[in-house]
């Protein structure tokens, strides 16, 4: 009984549920062009960093799919020159994977997808020498179809509550510059990877933890594969945290996080009480819980850092840059020296 609801919900209701409303309904896309496909809603506060960022690391389109937003998030990407926008009224809960399967089915047949949500700002090794085109080329060349990253959540040095007061609540990155290691636990991605997975690199790593669940006690995986390219129909996606039949390439990207930003306690509040989310919002009710318990509560670790630039997080050993990836794409093209 379980499979045919599965059927149904991936072949009839999730299809007959998102309603096309601005932009080309299939973007016209090369093999090695990289589409952001991203689930959202109420972004308003992120989207013009959000839009800047992705375009800035040569990205060639963005799908969008507005699940009920009831801020400006559809009036501000129906304006965008790269953008195609769609809506659904799926519950998050209920249909979150069916969603971001039929985007990635849809809107990243034969090229590059990143799968990301609003509030993260992916990046990979050395991005201000090597162009994307020249990291989907050595993807290509290597046989990898999936890319390796870590979620980094960044933050502000004041009380959550001040945070939220911000006028206009208009999002930069330099107003969250600070980030918190200490909490990352590591475990060899080998020891959890799924049979149907291949590694290239025995390095990489799954990790668990950080402030979030310092402060707030949540149990959240940080690692994700955002990157994939579909071919074949191959990797499956699961979920963005493992996805079956992948060949994982041999380096490490991050995913910065701009969850606790202006509009954090507002949607922690509100998300809670809706039930809409992972486990009913489970994450989100521990969110509202410690701020109604503390009303000057504040990330601000002993083991806080602020953040300069991916050079510091290469010599952290938070991101894994082979050998292989730094001769091909650095030193024989006279990036790096010798």
């Amino acid at each position: 009984m379980s499979f045919i609801r599965d059927k149904v919900k991936k072949y009839i209701i999730t299809p007959l549920g998102i309603k096309h409303l601005s932009g080309p309904k299939r973007p016209s896309l090369n093999h090695q062009d990289v589409v952001v496909l991203c689930l959202c809603r109420d972004e308003e506060e992120l989207l013009p960093g959000f839009l800047d960022h992705y375009r800035n690391l040569g990205t060639k389109w963005f799908v969008f799919v507005d699940n009920g937003s009831a801020d400006s998030t559809r009036e501000i990407i129906s304006k965008q020159h790269d953008c195609s926008l769609f809506f659904t009224k799926l519950s998050f809960r209920k249909f979150k994977l069916y969603i971001k399967r039929y985007m990635f089915k849809s809107f990243a047949s034969e090229c590059w997808s990143l799968q990301v949500d609003a509030d993260e700002f992916f990046d990979y090794p050395h991005s201000d020498l090597i162009p994307m085109e020249d990291l989907t080329s050595y993807l290509e060349k290597h046989g990898y179809n999936c890319v390796n990253a870590t979620m980094l959540d960044m933050f502000s040095a004041k009380p959550l509550k001040e945070s939220s007061s911000i006028t206009g609540r208009k999002f930069t990155r330099n107003t969250y510059p600070y980030f918190d290691l200490e909490n990352v636990t590591c475990t060899p991605l080998i020891d959890n990877l799924h049979p149907t997975n291949k590694l290239s690199n025995h390095k990489l790593n799954h990790c668990k933890g950080g402030i979030r669940s310092a402060i707030f006690g949540t149990n959240n995986t940080l690692t994700k594969h955002p990157m994939i390219r579909n071919k074949n129909g191959h990797p499956f996606f699961r979920n963005s945290h493992m996805p079956r039949k992948a060949h994982i390439a041999d380096f490490t990207t991050v995913l910065f996080h701009y969850k606790f930003i202006a509009s954090f306690m507002e949607k922690a509040f509100k998300y809670a009480q809706e039930e809409n989310y992972a486990k009913y919002s489970y994450e989100y009710k521990l969110y509202r819980d410690a701020l109604d318990s503390d009303n000057q509560l504040t990330l601000s670790t002993p083991g806080m850092e602020k953040y300069i630039d991916l050079k510091q997080l290469m010599e952290k050993g938070f991101l894994l840059v082979s050998d292989q990836y730094r001769d091909e794409l650095l030193v024989k093209k006279g990036r790096l020296p010798q």
